[in-house]
């Protein structure tokens, strides 16, 4: 495309990585809201998606390498939260409180390579992720909690000999 038409588009890293971005972000979550619009589950679908997301964001966690990995299974846990979340429903306090415990020991995990967010800001981080599972504990909604815990499972980053986080 960049041969075609050469002055009307940008240049050609910034067009890789707004292709990269579109495929590995806005498609999963274009998928995800269709596919709760599609068997009118639209309401949890999004509860379970923003608070992944969320939490997610000041929490940090693991990372599946490949791309196309990561969209399949982001795709495949938000669904099966937002379908079988409620089967979990008198476990509510208990991951709750595990997901509080979790965050309080390992957030933010494996944050340092994907976001420019300097060190001196992890306590912010925590505090934050603290406060939105503190808030859902008010709330007590079983989507948010089993999106919630699944998160704050993606943060148990096992180390290896010597290394420190």
């Amino acid at each position: 495309m960049k041969r075609r038409y050469p002055s009307e588009l940008p240049e050609l890293d910034i067009l890789e990585y707004s292709l990269k971005f579109i495929t590995t972000n806005v498609v999963p979550i274009l998928l995800i809201i269709l596919y709760g619009m599609t068997i009118g589950n639209l309401t949890n679908v999004l509860l379970t998606l923003l608070s992944f997301s969320l939490l997610r964001m000041f929490s940090g966690g693991y990372h599946i390498r490949s791309p196309e990995l990561c969209i399949a299974t982001s795709v495949t846990l938000i669904i099966s939260i937002s379908e079988f979340g409620h089967l979990l429903k008198e476990y509510t306090t208990i991951m709750n409180l595990a997901s509080l415990l979790l965050v309080l020991l390992y957030s933010p995990s494996n944050i340092r390579m994907q976001t420019l967010i300097p060190k001196k800001y992890d306590t912010l981080l925590k505090v934050s992720s603290c406060v939105i599972i503190i808030i859902n504990i008010y709330i007590n909604n079983i989507f948010i909690c089993v999106a919630l815990l699944a998160q704050s499972l993606l943060l148990i980053r096992p180390l290896k000999g010597g290394e420190k986080e």
